[in-house]
């Protein structure tokens, strides 16, 4: 009986480790699943389900016996390969480099200076340029090739790459609209040239008109337009004598009279036609440019201070004493008994007299001059006009603002 019932109790003991076994560890199993809980699309099907079997435990969900379902894309940027810019011909490449690396730094007159590497050193021109992408490095860049073979596509530079094209005669080739001979002409001669009424610029950062895109006469950035109105008018006003300054109204004027004729020849359209599409900057530039620069090229001096309303002009006036120079805005030198303008080593023995008030008293007689300070620019001599009479030859600013004037 013993035995007997040492055998019960072994089996009963039995029965009971395995109910553990099957009992506690499912629940275990749930309890370890809570905490690795994901959330589909399938959730409260499966939420329901979990209540029906452990009404306890329904918030649980066991990542062990279903199905998961993937979750949304993740919203990531895929940047692919490296971006460079390229261009199918040599037209669109130019035009490109020429809208956003406008200016030329080859150092010429109204351009910037020369470019310097301020790095590696060196000093050399730089302009757009374009031509064949096969002079980069494969393994490094994301176009290239050996140069001179495999790759068709078109690239631009500002260095003096000897292979490469020099864009300005492939732009004025290709110019065939007003905008685009604006466009042209504002790089041709490195001053923005507005464009046409209802169209928009091409020049990226270039919104102010007749702006040089290079340097001035005295090496800053200048608006045409403001100082030829400025110095026009200090030239005729006849108050001061050397408020003008002459050689930045004469480079202007050059430069407006270079790239307005650059419009009229590239555009293909007669003088009139061009001036009835351009707007109120064209206009108030070609009514500057006939009042003050016409006649600086139109006579000699002689006759340009004969003509009654320009004898009172800064060019025209030869003070022939101490008070009249002085009172004019000249300094008088008492040695030389010369006028002469304000200027930070004036070439008088004495010092010199500034103010009629300081002008010694009877000695005011000036030594014999026939010219004034200063000088009128002239064109050359195979265009000046030798007279104002109607049968002489006309100066090339006058014969263009004649073709220019606005018809009533």
């Amino acid at each position: 009986m013993l035995a007997k019932t040492n055998n019960v109790d072994v089996l009963s003991l039995t029965m009971k480790r395995y109910f553990a076994v099957f009992v506690l560890l499912p629940a275990c199993q749930l309890l370890f699943a809570s905490a690795l809980t994901v959330r589909t699309e399938a959730a409260p099907i499966l939420r329901a389900r979990a209540l029906r079997a452990h009404p306890g435990h329904a918030a649980a969900l066991s990542l062990l016996h279903l199905k998961q379902t993937p979750g949304p894309t993740p919203n990531y940027v895929s940047y692919g390969e490296p971006e460079f810019t390229t261009f199918s011909n040599l037209t669109t490449a130019c035009q490109a480099c020429m809208e956003f690396f406008p200016q030329k730094e080859d150092g010429k007159r109204f351009h910037l200076h020369l470019y310097e590497d301020k790095e590696s050193g060196g000093i050399w021109e730089r302009s757009c340029r374009a031509g064949k992408c096969d002079f980069r490095d494969p393994q490094t860049d994301p176009v290239g090739g050996i140069v001179g073979k495999g790759d068709n596509r078109i690239c631009i530079t500002r260095d003096p790459v000897q292979w490469y094209s020099d864009c300005d005669p492939i732009l004025r080739e290709s110019t065939q609209t007003l905008l685009d001979a604006t466009r042209y002409c504002s790089y041709h001669e490195q001053i923005f040239i507005p464009p046409p009424k209802g169209t928009v610029s091409r020049f990226a950062g270039k919104v102010e008109a007749w702006e040089r895109i290079g340097l001035g006469e005295h090496g800053k950035p200048e608006q045409c337009l403001a100082t030829i109105e400025k110095e026009g008018a200090a030239l005729l006003d006849g108050q001061n004598f050397c408020d003008s300054d002459l050689p930045a109204l004469s480079g202007c004027c050059e430069s407006i009279f270079n790239a307005l004729n650059c419009v009229a020849e590239t555009s293909k359209q007669t003088t009139q036609g061009i001036f009835t599409q351009m707007g109120d900057q064209a206009a108030q530039m070609f009514e500057a440019f006939n009042q003050f620069c016409v006649p600086l090229c139109q006579y000699t001096k002689e006759e340009f201070c004969s003509k009654e309303e320009y004898k009172g002009s800064d060019v025209c006036i030869a003070p022939e004493d101490c008070s009249q120079c002085t009172s004019r805005g000249g300094l008088w030198c008492p040695k030389l008994k010369s006028c002469h303008c304000p200027s930070k080593s004036p070439p008088c023995i004495a010092p010199p007299v500034t103010s009629p008030l300081m002008c010694p008293f009877g000695l005011t007689t000036a030594a014999p001059t026939n010219r004034a300070p200063g000088h009128l620019v002239e064109a050359d001599a195979d265009t000046a006009a030798s007279s104002s009479d109607d049968d002489s030859p006309l100066c090339k600013y006058e014969e263009f603002a004649l073709k220019w004037r606005p018809r009533d």
